[in-house]
């Protein structure tokens, strides 16, 4: 915590005490008050932007010393912004997934590499557990799963947000074709024309939604497909933009043949696939529905999961581990719940080797067997409604682990136990 921080419970990519404390003087003082964003990262602006004392919000990034030089320009109206958001302006960090896979929380709860001796060393990782539900393709999924509600809870600004001085009007078509393959091009265009007063551009964005099955690949509800900027429009003129969009670049990589049709690597199944204009992520302006027949099977290079060995490396080193100590039928039983970790899982299993490498099944196993076990079931259950982000650490730091393994029923016990226990957590969220 900052020395500065409005609570305990902040981090530093809040507003602190000062920042509040300054807020609250401007406003006292000031019927328009304008907050100036000048930072490289998002922060959490829920509170300013519910703010009715504040007239208006503007975010610079980091524009240097010959780039500030425009930002009052921008403040009097002689240059209209056009620029739109690079990233979700999320309402709380600490509920995002990554919050629980990174920074002060896998610190703390483990996220870190082992010394020879199987002690912590200072040296942190991060789990990227989220795999394609990152920044907006998580939000703007979670949003569709849940709800509008949900959505306007936890999202501030989208990505691809942005506003002007002046208004656009748009009208949108798409190309004829409603079924399509791998190698066609879908073609949307728009023609935006400034309604407004004053001068300034605007940008459309072409997102796709591609066919989803719950347990098949995974796949986030919305992708950037494209987008474009018109020239700058004085009012009343307009500009026609061109998106487009190669079919094939909709397709999923499907690095475990999750939908058991026999191939591993990018595919463009069949389905319907939505294609729309939006003006940011989460406003659609306009979309159309194309069709594909049948699963196609992109070629060109060969595809290779280089996480194969990884995966085998982690069960020949618990299958040597069994052979020392006589427990070969544990591992037998631990192997069934290992196949179906992710590779990013058993990729951060590595970095624990010579924590494996001195497994005892009579003690707690917090970076052994057991992690291995609860990793697995978090993973089955995982889907696309709920992303469950709360890594094993939590669970053993609270001091809930009390396994004695030394025998295939014991194993079998607490493998139902960690499983009730996750259960519960999946019916909470």
């Amino acid at each position: 915590m900052r020395s500065s921080a409005a609570s305990a419970q902040d981090h530093y990519l809040q507003l602190d005490a000062n920042e509040k404390a300054l807020l609250e003087e401007a406003k006292a003082h000031f019927s328009k008050v304008i907050v100036v964003i000048n930072a490289g990262t998002t922060l959490e602006l829920a509170e300013l932007q519910q703010d009715p004392g504040i007239s208006a919000i503007l975010w610079i990034g980091l524009p240097g010393s010959t780039g500030i030089m425009a930002l009052g320009e921008v403040l009097t109206g002689a240059v209209n912004p056009s620029g739109h958001t690079v990233d979700t302006w999320a309402a709380d960090f600490t509920k995002d997934p990554t919050w629980f896979n990174t920074g002060v929380y896998g610190s703390q709860y483990g996220n870190r590499y082992l010394n020879a001796d199987g002690s912590s060393s200072e040296f942190a990782f991060v789990n990227y557990e989220e795999g394609v539900y990152v920044g907006y393709r998580y939000y703007e999924t979670r949003g569709y799963e849940d709800g509008e509600e949900w959505y306007r809870s936890n999202v501030v600004y989208p990505f691809g947000y942005g506003l002007s001085y002046t208004t656009f009007d748009w009208a949108v078509s798409f190309d004829g074709a409603d079924r399509i393959t791998a190698q066609d091009t879908v073609t949307a265009t728009v023609t935006v024309t400034n309604t407004g007063t004053a001068a300034g551009k605007d940008v459309a964005e072409l997102y796709y939604s591609a066919p989803y099955t719950p347990g098949g690949i995974e796949k986030s509800q919305v992708v950037l497909g494209g987008f474009a900027k018109t020239r700058l429009l004085q009012p009343g003129e307009s500009d026609t933009l061109t998106l487009t969009l190669n079919a094939g670049e909709m397709a999923s990589y499907d690095y475990a043949d999750a939908n058991g049709n026999g191939f591993r690597g990018y595919e463009l199944e069949a389905g319907s696939y939505i294609v729309s204009v939006r003006s940011d992520a989460h406003t659609t302006v306009a979309e159309h529905t194309y069709t594909v027949g049948a699963d196609e099977q992109l070629s060109g290079e060969t595809v290779e999961n280089r996480f194969d060995d990884v995966s085998a490396g982690i069960l020949s080193l618990l299958q040597q581990q069994g052979q020392r100590t006589g427990q070969q039928q544990i591992i037998v039983v631990a192997e069934g719940h290992i196949h179906a970790l992710s590779p990013q899982f058993v990729w951060n299993a590595l970095y624990r080797r010579s924590a494996i490498g001195n497994l005892r099944f009579d003690e707690h196993c917090r970076y052994g067997l057991e992690d291995f076990i609860f990793n697995a079931g978090l993973y089955a259950r995982t889907d696309k409604v709920h992303y469950l982000p709360q890594p094993v650490y939590r669970h053993f730091e609270s001091g809930q682990s009390t396994s004695q393994c030394q025998t295939v029923q014991a194993l079998q016990g607490r493998i139902g136990v960690l499983d009730r226990w996750m259960a519960a957590e999946h019916k909470a969220m």
